[in-house]
């Protein structure tokens, strides 16, 4: 089967073996989901600054959500932004039938579900994921890292950070939904080894310098295609069309 998972945004430190994002998930805010409080709109919570709907709880950002069709619960989950400067949010999921917690892990990009090619879910899930039965109690973890190749998304950082098309020190920007400013295709399939890496960023022009006052004046965007085994750059994808098309149009 054909997958592609599309994502977005990100940043890293320098390092002969780097690892930006921790595999392991440790500690959890919400073991349960707080009906009681999603129905009073979290009264007394200080109010989320950067994302619509969102709150504050131990100074970590959060988005707590019920999705349902028709007055039909289908979907109720928290994402959680660890820090500002942290490249990846946290999904808790949540039964709708006693709102113990059902599972959660990191998303690497962008925070929506939606589907591409074949309609599988695009969410880029990383590191270890958490099941949990109707009880709340770890019934199974899953290594979402094994889809990657050697240039996998730690190894993508860095490569961001070097063409300066991300900064560590200012952290990551979000747009008001919460996505991260910048968008990330990773490209796989389970019938072939091929990887690939599509980015595209947009830099403030002051980010890079701006002028001799620093004020901002236009963006910049950018596009990089990259192996996701060897980390090579590729120039000209149509050119190189035939090589990846297990995974790619």
């Amino acid at each position: 089967m054909r997958k592609l998972l599309i994502t977005a945004s990100l940043v890293l430190l320098c390092g002969c073996k780097p690892s930006f994002i921790a595999k392991e998930l440790k500690g959890n805010l919400f073991d349960k989901f707080d009906y009681e409080l999603w129905n009073n709109d979290y009264e007394g919570f200080e109010k989320g600054h950067q994302y619509g709907g969102s709150y504050i709880y131990k100074g970590v950002e959060f988005y707590p959500t019920i999705f349902d069709n028709a007055c039909i619960y289908i979907y109720i989950y928290i994402y959680i932004y660890p820090q500002k400067q942290q490249f990846y949010t946290i999904y808790n999921e949540y039964n709708i039938s006693n709102f113990n917690l059902k599972q959660r892990g990191k998303i690497f990009g962008t925070n929506q579900k939606s589907c591409f090619l074949d309609k599988t879910s695009v969410v880029l899930k990383i590191g270890i994921w958490y099941d949990y039965d109707e009880n709340g109690k770890l019934i199974k973890q899953t290594d979402e890292d094994k889809k990657f190749g050697k240039f996998g998304y730690n190894e993508l950082l860095k490569f961001l950070d070097k063409e300066k098309q991300i900064n560590l020190r200012k952290g990551v920007s979000r747009r008001s939904n919460g996505d991260p400013d910048f968008d990330i295709t990773f490209a796989y399939s389970h019938k072939s080894d091929k990887k690939l890496w599509i980015v595209s960023t947009k830099i403030v022009l002051s980010d890079l310098g701006g002028n001799e006052n620093g004020a901002q004046f236009g963006q910049k965007f950018n596009s990089f295609c990259i192996d996701g085994n060897t980390g090579r750059v590729i120039k000209n994808l149509k050119a190189e069309k035939e090589y990846y098309k297990d995974i790619w149009f």
